[in-house]
């Protein structure tokens, strides 16, 4: 399983890159104040439009446009102005071509408003958390900001990072991942050289929360159904001496050794089983 999570990652994912989309820009400063929308990539090609320092832009990431095209990068064809086209009628934009030189890439509007609402229901979502797993959270992030620039705007940026609200056998439950806690993995810090907590929280029939696995594995992945959030499997790697990987009666297993656990809950309980142990 983990070697086919690891195959779609490396193989699939990457062909996604290729599709042609639009990002925001705005022109920046230039030799006279002005840059040139042009019809066509190149200097020789007709001004069909002067745009000022400052204008917010529409930028089409491909190549070719309206029968023109520039493999160089030098160019890129602006799809609308925002201040030309705020006022235009009958749905007409203005366009052409730029030197990519004097412009640069922003937040598009729309986009930092979902950014900020997204990060506001994370906030919300996480002073609802129980105290236990706040306090766990936020003592492994101050240990992280003193070794990653980028920690406190990760945080900040949403405070849900590596924390999943999940349910166990029909019960609210918290899984906390300590290496997503902070912007990377570093040893001494949200991890070991070994591997990285695995803790869950769940709520008992009184109420309270409680502790119920607290795992330090090299490597996991858990699963969750989608639909209801129920927890279905966690796949961890462990050390292989662990006697829940059945190791071999009087052999010697060193620190590198490891071996893979398939763990689900029933009745209260944890089951471990070796995936060595499977039929397959």
């Amino acid at each position: 399983m983990l070697r086919l999570i690891a195959f779609i990652a490396a193989v699939l994912l990457p062909t996604i890159a290729h599709a042609t989309a639009s990002y925001c820009a705005v022109v920046t400063p230039t030799p006279d104040g002005t840059l040139n929308l042009r019809s066509g990539p190149s200097q020789q090609s007709k001004i069909s439009a002067v745009l000022r320092v400052g204008d917010s832009v529409l930028v089409d990431t491909g190549e070719c446009r309206n029968g023109a095209c520039d493999s160089s990068g030098n160019w890129k064809f602006i799809e609308s102005v925002e201040r030309l086209d705020r006022r235009a009628a009958g749905g007409s934009f203005t366009q052409g071509w730029a030197s990519v030189r004097y412009l640069r890439q922003v937040e598009c509007p729309e986009e930092k408003e979902e950014a900020n609402q997204a990060s506001d229901d994370s906030s919300i979502r996480f002073s609802k958390l129980p105290e236990a797993v706040k306090s766990h959270v936020l003592a492994v992030r101050k240990s992280c900001q003193g070794a990653y620039a980028d920690q406190e705007k990760q945080s900040a940026a949403d405070p849900m990072n590596g924390i999943e609200t999940i349910r166990i056998e029909g019960r609210d439950a918290v899984a906390v991942d300590n290496e997503s806690l902070c912007a990377s993995r570093m040893a001494g810090f949200n991890c070991t050289n070994r591997g990285c907590d695995l803790r869950i929280w769940a709520r008992g029939t009184s109420g309270s929360w409680q502790l119920i696995l607290d795992e330090h594995p090299h490597r996991m992945f858990v699963s969750v159904n989608r639909d209801t959030s129920e927890l279905q499997l966690i796949a961890m790697s462990v050390y292989a001496g662990d006697k829940r990987c059945r190791p071999t009666p009087g052999r010697e297993y060193t620190s590198g050794n490891s071996c893979d656990l398939l763990v689900t809950r029933r009745k209260g309980q944890w089951l471990w089983m070796p995936a060595s142990a499977l039929p397959w």
